[in-house]
């Protein structure tokens, strides 16, 4: 059964159904249920997943592209089949919450879920460039159209040209990539077989470094991540915080494609990615936006995670995948908080706030334990995830090691301080009485605590899944390395 077809199929084959009824309701069971049983058919590609067996596993291929050696190929191995599941979950989460909407909104969040996975299962560079640029056209709809800010359209305009123009070095670098290797093949497991010459390497590694980097984002290319989650709508941070393809393009395809280069230039990277851990944590310590905040600490988070990646140390790669998939659940969870705050106050700024724990005390301690796990308390999936990077860190070299925990806790500093003032701080005079979280907000936020918790005692659940698959790609990378150090004939 074709199910990673049928995974991405499915949202679309919605979005019509939706305009044959004119009732909102409607609109939102249609919505819901292609969610639901797209969550469905993703938990059956996990099950059915062999964890032990290194490659691609659920492959799909048709011809397509012959004359430019590009296919429709889909498949996942350990890291790509953890992502899946959780993009269909927030989208799920994301339609309960939503309630009564109108359809645009509805259809515009059942193809961003539908590009999403194929980015997640393409093999085929050029098809996983198509899902990249496609994300473009649900995201300007729900920022432009959908989103809270007064500024939102110019927002999302910005956003989609930053991203093109982000996407044309990738582009080259994709077709770099295939032009030089003797297969001339966009196949991802063909290239990642095909030695690279160094010279060639360091030209593409950057190009996909800037593509990859801008969507993660990485430091210096970040400018677009705060206007998005502040203008934007709920549905669209909780993708642009919680589901990083830019690092998953990174930790799929750049290390393991270019692992000479990537170890040439980690120095770089690094030092690059734990600036924009000191950076995100000060600029996050001196907002008083919630938005602006989880926006600055995503920008600290993902050089957290770039740290792990670039480390050189199975313990690293194992706590960055840990970490974006963490990262998914915490963010997510804040994000919705986020939402039903605003929804009843009417502001996420913390002077407009102010003692919410007396009024909201279910919705607090829901939003603590959330913010907790984000930096890491012992019993949640940042602990393990966190814990892994800074021994990653450490085995490299124990100045990057001290580097990465003194970043971790000026990004614990920042989310704290927001939280004793918004939540614990004294409530003002003329604030009007609140209702708690409802039950449908409380059924999307449990659902990913019990996730929180459960990765965060038991890790190995996750690590089990994913590591034959990066085990293998530091193989690989081994094999590669020596290939690179024969001299030429």
């Amino acid at each position: 059964m074709p199910v990673l077809s049928l995974l991405i199929l499915l949202p679309l084959l919605a979005i019509p159904v939706l305009w044959l009824s004119s009732r909102a309701t409607t609109h939102w069971y249609i919505g819901l249920s292609a969610t639901v049983i797209n969550f469905s058919l993703s938990m059956l590609l996990l099950s059915g997943f062999h964890p032990g067996e290194t490659g691609m596993q659920w492959i799909e291929q048709v011809r397509w592209l012959g004359a430019l050696g590009s296919h429709y190929v889909l498949g996942v191995d350990g890291i790509s089949v953890l992502f899946i599941p959780l993009t269909s979950l927030l989208f799920v989460l994301r339609l309960v919450s939503l309630g009564r909407q109108p359809r645009g909104q509805i259809a515009a969040l059942l193809l961003l879920e539908s590009v999403l996975i194929g980015a997640f299962s393409a093999i085929d560079l050029i098809l996983f460039f198509l899902f990249w640029e496609l994300m473009l056209v649900p995201s300007w709809i729900l920022i432009a159209l959908y989103g809270s800010g007064h500024q939102r359209r110019e927002t999302a305009t910005r956003y989609c040209v930053y991203m093109l123009a982000a996407s044309a070095p990738l582009l080259l670098g994709f077709a770099l990539l295939a032009g030089k290797g003797s297969l001339r093949t966009f196949h991802l497991s063909a290239l990642a077989g095909t030695p690279v010459d160094p010279t060639v390497q360091g030209a593409a590694f950057f190009l996909l470094l800037i593509g990859f980097g801008a969507k993660a984002p990485l430091f210096l290319l970040h400018s677009w991540l705060r206007p998005v989650v502040c203008q934007g709508p709920t549905g669209v941070a909780v993708v642009m915080v919680g589901l990083k393809l830019g690092v998953f393009g990174m930790m799929r395809i750049l290390i393991p494609l270019l692992p000479h280069a990537a170890e040439q230039y980690a120095p770089l990277v690094i030092g690059l990615a734990l600036v924009g851990v000191v950076y995100g944590s000060v600029v996050a310590y001196s907002l008083g936006d919630l938005k602006s905040v989880m926006a600055a600490t995503t920008l600290s988070h993902v050089g957290l995670i770039v740290v792990g990646l670039f480390a050189a140390d199975r313990q690293g790669l194992e706590g960055a995948l840990l970490q974006t998939l963490n990262l998914g659940l915490t963010a997510g969870g804040l994000m919705f908080l986020a939402a039903a705050v605003h929804h009843r106050s009417g502001s996420l700024d913390v002077s407009a706030l102010g003692g919410l724990a007396t009024r909201m005390p279910r919705l607090t301690g829901l939003f603590v334990f959330f913010a907790m796990a984000s930096i890491g308390l012992p019993g949640t999936s940042g602990f393990p995830a966190e814990l892994l990077i800074l021994l990653g860190a450490f085995q490299t070299h124990s100045v990057l090691g001290s580097l990465a925990l003194t970043s971790v806790v000026l990004s614990a500093a920042s989310i704290l301080r927001f939280v004793a003032l918004a939540f614990f701080g004294r409530p003002r005079e003329d604030s009007a009485w609140m209702p708690d979280i409802s039950p449908r907000e409380m059924l999307v936020v449990i659902t990913l605590a019990i996730l929180v918790i459960g990765v965060g005692l038991y890790p190995n659940a996750v690590l089990r899944v994913a590591r034959a698959s990066l085990i293998d790609a530091h193989r690989l990378n081994e094999r590669q390395r020596i290939v690179e150090r024969v001299p030429h004939r």
